[in-house]
């Protein structure tokens, strides 16, 4: 379902290429720049070399630089011994790539960082871990992703949870697992500095783990998709277990805990109830349960009592806010019933985050965030590329850019172009690379007010402004913001229908306006 959500005057450049993708706002283009070979590993990560041409990275380790549209391998295992690749970033002349790797008996992985010179592709170890066990299945989520911080000093690795929703998991046969969950490797998002000369351990022990001074934070289950807000902080989107919850969104901040595994998507995880019966559980799905993960579970550990879980955002739409009714099983649009979810629709897998750090993105995606999913989401929800504009410090709205692609893996902003790495499909082909680019915003701001349902009068102004609203929309609430995203303090009088912005300095501003049937649009407003 389209919405109105973002009514602009754009300068209007469509194109229609010639795959299924579906461009779903006005003043956006994109173009296929490189088809990757079927023969190549699936592709994880992509980046931008200090000379300029795009690099990305493959699970087997392979790393290969985009030149012309052709692909050249720049570096693999032979080179930094890694050989299987689930991360990539790079900072300056340094990349930092992350993995776990199976030991002898397919039973234990160690988990490894390393640290490589761009100019002359040497690399060293950076951190590696006790070998811990694996898990069963697809839900054991390794080492899986990493993010350099904005001034190079740390890299941010993301262990994920052994388990999908922190049942037992026991390899037969293996001493050691008999009763097992997760360890204390697992859930957590580590802080390692990027300076020291000897490689940094991190141990399987508990307590020494602790001690270590590496853990930032945790109860994490598998934050894929990280990147850094304009604001600074670090964000991620986590992928939740196989029940129909959401796919949550944080701000991730030190020392704090964020609910795993009493705490999935939002909603408290049934198994730690001794009573919980899946066959009375709408969330659940009729063959969810054909490998025991949702079997009763009485020693299931109990929820600490001291602890503040960090919650999700809440995700106001218009897109990506599928759920599930808990009593009737129905998938539902949250924004069209004027509620909302966290963060995401279920099942959507978010894989990449970026945001526009240079502010470099016409307005209205100056300073925002763009997010991928590999997945499609319920009720046929669409793999796409999201908008994402953080409203306050809970809560962000969702819009879907473009759609229709197989299974994205990450995105890449470069000034003021965006970029997307698709993996194609399980056989290898499909495999490629997109660039996006946007239109600039017209800036007659008297043609805006002359075409639109809404008028905001006077604009520019020096003082207060009138919101006129043609038709039989009434506003709920606005909410106004910089160009750097922060937002201001200001009242809306919904009497006179009037705003005072005579506190707030000269400049460009962006006002989020909502409406009592839930939708919203956007405007900008110039203040003298």
């Amino acid at each position: 379902m389209k919405y109105p959500f973002f009514v602009l005057i754009l300068l209007i450049l469509f194109a229609f290429p010639s795959f299924s993708q579906s461009i779903e706002r006005e003043g956006i283009t994109l173009r296929k720049i490189a088809s990757l070979p079927q023969n190549q590993a699936r592709p994880v990560r992509l980046n931008r070399l200090p000379n300029g041409h795009l690099i990305y990275g493959t699970l087997n380790g392979q790393i290969f630089e985009v030149i012309n549209g052709k692909t050249e391998l720049w570096a693999d295992e032979a080179d930094h011994l890694l050989s299987y690749l689930s991360s990539m970033d790079i900072h300056g002349n340094d990349m930092y790539i992350c993995g776990s790797i199976v030991q002898p008996g397919d039973s234990t992985m160690i988990g490894y960082v390393y640290k490589g010179n761009i100019s002359d592709k040497t690399w060293r170890l950076l951190a590696d871990s006790d070998p811990y066990y694996l898990g069963l299945g697809f839900n054991d989520h390794r080492f899986s992703s990493l993010v350099v911080s904005l001034d190079g000093l740390d890299v941010y690795v993301h262990s994920g949870t052994r388990t999908n929703a922190g049942e037992i998991h026991y390899l037969e046969g293996v001493k050691g697992t008999e009763g097992l969950r997760d360890q204390p490797l697992r859930g957590k998002l580590f802080r390692l500095p990027t300076s020291e000369d000897d490689p940094i351990h991190l141990p399987g022990d508990s307590a020494l783990l602790y001690e270590s001074g590496y853990i930032f934070s945790e109860g994490l289950r598998h934050l894929f998709a990280m990147g850094w807000g304009t604001d600074g902080y670090l964000y991620g989107a986590s992928n939740s277990d196989r029940r129909d919850v959401g796919e949550a969104f944080y701000r991730v901040t030190q020392n704090r805990h964020y609910g795993f595994p009493w705490l999935i998507g939002g909603e408290l995880n049934p198994l730690q109830y001794p009573d919980y019966d899946i066959s009375t559980d709408n969330l659940a799905g009729p063959t969810i349960n054909n490998q025991g993960y949702y079997d009763a579970d009485p020693d299931f550990p109990i929820m600490p009592n001291l602890v503040d879980f960090v919650q999700p955002y809440h995700n106001v739409g218009p897109d990506a806010d599928k759920f599930r009714d808990k009593q009737t099983g129905e998938i539902l649009d949250a924004s069209d019933l004027g509620m909302t979810v966290t963060t995401f629709s279920g099942h959507r897998s978010p894989t990449g985050l970026k945001f526009d750090h240079t502010l470099s993105l016409p307005f209205p995606y100056t300073g925002d965030g763009f997010l991928v999913s590999y997945g499609g989401g319920l009720g046929n929800d669409r793999k796409d590329l999201l908008h994402l504009k953080l409203l306050n410090k809970d809560s962000l709205s969702a819009t879907t850019l473009i759609s229709g692609f197989n299974s994205l893996l990450d995105v890449f902003i470069d000034a003021d172009t965006l970029y997307l790495l698709e993996s194609g499909s399980s056989n290898g082909s499909g495999k490629a690379i997109y660039q996006v680019s946007f239109d600039q915003m017209v800036t007659d701001i008297e043609e805006e007010n002359q075409i639109s349902p809404i008028k905001i009068i006077p604009n520019p102004t020096s003082s207060k402004i009138t919101v006129d609203i043609t038709g039989e929309e009434f506003v709920n609430h606005i909410a106004l913001f910089n160009l750097q995203g922060q937002q201001q303090e200001i009242v809306y009088d919904r009497n006179t229908s009037e705003v005072d912005l005579s506190i707030l300095s000269s400049g460009i501003y962006v006002a989020m306006i909502k409406f009592d049937s839930g939708q919203m649009i956007t405007r900008r407003i110039v203040k003298f």
